[in-house]
């Protein structure tokens, strides 16, 4: 049934992704179509968002749509609203038959889609504004290849400073005294308030902590915007993949234009994601609580390979500058190398599962509750997804490129099962990836409810307001028809305290029990990117000299 619903995840996003990991595995060797770099790259200038500016250089994860009213335009997430469209037909469909057979009333799949599509006409984001910063310094990089393309990306996208401004002004800034800044979604504070006490007794400056909201809209959020503007989840949260995504693009864009972008918000920008993604690893925030600190991607190998690759990018670009790297980029590069040696690479190793004739493999949870005929059965449906970012995560830490060439050599203190590791886990991959492609599937974004654990009305709010964004009074039994969030910061004590209460007549959920099941999760998928990522991973090990 999960497979016969399965939405392709046809977004900007993915898109950026596809073409990145099919770039770098171009520079390895593999022989890339042209026409399909240049028809990717020109469908992206139709993400951007036309209600801005033409180099606003803002962009949003699905297409947008005019309002023929308004003229305003909005986002139409063209994979629920196609089904929707052809609904008549469905409904007299065999799969319709077959849901009745299992008591599943159709119209109610459809009046899903239908509230989601509502949901999620969302505004620009940090991500996919990221994404198109560091996809653009990458074309650049190989304009002798692409020359019309990069001649393309840059028409799109004219105003760096612009685009930069933008995100260093969508940002969340704790200890500032503007609630535009300073309020957060609870389900964030939550899981990131350790960190910011930890900001202050490490001795740093409380002005210097500022990372990339979400989504680039002010708050509070007003429903007068709605329906052509809306915010998944009413206020902005901090997503650790969309933070160090956020890192990249601003990496990629320094390298690409040079230091002089590196404004004083910038330095405070990086220094902070770099904090939080190491204190994330360290700790192991992100992998205990993924259901929150990863808010839009469920997989901890997603994320750890957006880490990765970062470190991947500025190893190298430090060798090609002879260790001449500005010096905040250097400082990110230690940080987040450090953590991916340790807590990143170990995460790894202890996830990684024998197949019986010699191979390794990954997996996560796509397709491992399923129950046949009351047996519990593993389908594994997103194992060479896994595989292949555990892959790229193991390779992009422990290799360092050879000068100007695109070979790769293991780092003198690479650990043995590292090797054997990545040496299993291509194994594995050539050996069957093209015999199991119900196994090529992931849950590469999710709309960040996740069940009980993930309701935001169920943690401490300090603050709250109404539809029309006017402060309002709430008790904790009774939220209700109020919209809260926590603003500045709350005393360590006192927010323990609020941690023992009940929200919304729910205990705070302080543990989670690791798993998504019985949950049910919409989720996007797509096999394309599970075949580009298992590409880049075979192309980089191809590469490494023993």
């Amino acid at each position: 049934m999960r497979r016969v619903f399965a939405l392709p995840d046809t977004n900007m996003f993915v898109t950026v992704f596809i073409l990145y990991s099919l770039i770098e595995a171009e520079k390895n060797g593999v022989n890339l179509n042209k026409e399909i770099v240049d028809m990717g790259a020109e469908a992206m200038s139709e993400y951007r968002d036309k209600n801005l500016d033409r180099d606003s250089g803002l962009y949003c994860f699905w297409q947008q749509t005019r309002n023929e009213t308004s003229n305003h335009y909005f986002s139409y997430p063209s994979n629920l609203n196609g089904p929707l469209d052809d609904f008549p037909n469905l409904s007299k469909s065999p799969i319709s038959i077959l849901l009745k057979a299992f008591k599943i009333d159709f119209s109610k799949v459809a009046t899903l889609f239908h509230q989601l599509s509502l949901f999620l006409r969302v505004s620009p984001d940090s991500d996919d504004t990221s994404v198109i910063l560091a996809l653009n310094a990458q074309i650049d990089n190989s304009a002798f290849k692409y020359p019309e393309t990069n001649f393309k990306m840059k028409a799109s996208n004219p105003n760096i400073n612009k685009t930069i401004e933008s995100l260093t002004y969508y940002t969340y800034r704790p200890f500032s005294e503007d609630k535009k800044r300073n309020a957060v979604n609870p389900r964030t504070y939550f899981v990131i308030h350790q960190f910011i006490e930890d900001w202050v007794s490490n001795g740093r400056n409380q002005e210097d902590l500022v990372l990339p909201f979400t989504w680039m809209m002010d708050f509070p959020f007003r429903s007068d915007q709605y329906p052509f503007t809306n915010l998944v989840i009413s206020s902005n949260d901090i997503d650790f993949c969309v933070a160090i995504n956020t890192f990249y693009g601003l990496a990629s864009s320094i390298i690409q234009h040079g230091n002089s972008i590196i404004s004083l918000e910038v330095k405070r920008m990086l220094s902070s994601i770099a904090y939080l993604i190491e204190w994330g690893i360290n700790s192991e925030l992100v992998y205990d609580r993924k259901d929150l600190a990863l808010v839009y991607y469920p997989s901890i190998y997603t994320f750890s390979w957006f880490v990765s690759r970062v470190v991947d990018f500025l190893e190298t670009e430090n060798q090609k500058s002879q260790n001449q790297m500005p010096s905040i980029l250097n400082d990110s590069l230690v940080l987040l190398r450090d953590a991916m040696m340790n807590g990143g690479t170990n995460q790894m190793l202890k996830r990684m599962k024998s197949d019986g004739n010699g191979g390794v493999y990954w997996e996560d949870f796509l397709g491992n509750a399923d129950t046949l005929q009351g047996v519990k059965k593993e389908y594994g449906e997103d194992r060479f997804y896994s595989s292949a970012l555990a892959l790229n995560v193991l390779i992009d830490t422990w290799t360092i490129t050879c000068g100007d060439t695109v070979n790769r050599r293991w780092r003198d203190n690479t650990p043995h099962p590292v090797k054997a590791a990545v040496n299993n886990g291509i194994s594995f991959i050539v050996d069957n990836i093209l015999e199991n492609p119900t196994q090529t599937f992931n849950a590469f974004f999710d709309m960040s409810f996740r069940g009980p654990s993930t309701y935001p009305t169920s943690y401490p709010i300090n603050y709250c307001y109404d539809n029309n964004g006017i402060e309002c009074k709430f008790t904790p039994s009774n939220p209700e028809g109020v919209m809260g969030v926590v603003s500045g910061i709350i005393p360590h004590t006192k927010y323990q305290e609020m941690l023992k209460m009940k929200w919304a007549n729910n205990t705070v959920p302080t543990t989670w029990s690791g798993s998504f099941n019985p949950v049910v999760i919409p989720y996007f998928s797509s096999q394309p990117l599970t075949y580009s990522v298992s590409i880049l991973a075979l192309s980089k090990s191809l590469n490494i000299q023993t």
